[in-house]
């Protein structure tokens, strides 16, 4: 879905399906989640983003927990 005001070319099109695709070859549990259609693109780029900058030791406890919860989380506002 392109955003109103947006073309299928525009820069928030691309930049849109990059993330997509950054997701679909993270290794993680949000991208396996998001490639197995467990999540959805938001739910993941918002844990990716979320736990950027946290310690990896960390990050790889806290990522499992927090897919689990989104993938039972619905993600409509």
């Amino acid at each position: 879905m392109v955003p109103s005001g947006s073309t299928a070319n525009s820069p928030d099109s691309e930049g849109q399906a990059g993330r997509g695709l950054n997701l679909e070859h993270r290794a993680g549990p949000a991208g396996q989640a998001y490639t197995a259609g467990r999540v959805e693109a938001v739910q993941a780029q918002i844990i990716c983003a979320e736990l950027a900058n946290i310690a990896e030791e960390i990050t790889t406890e806290l990522e499992s927990r927090i897919v689990a919860y989104a993938e039972m989380a619905d993600p409509a506002p």
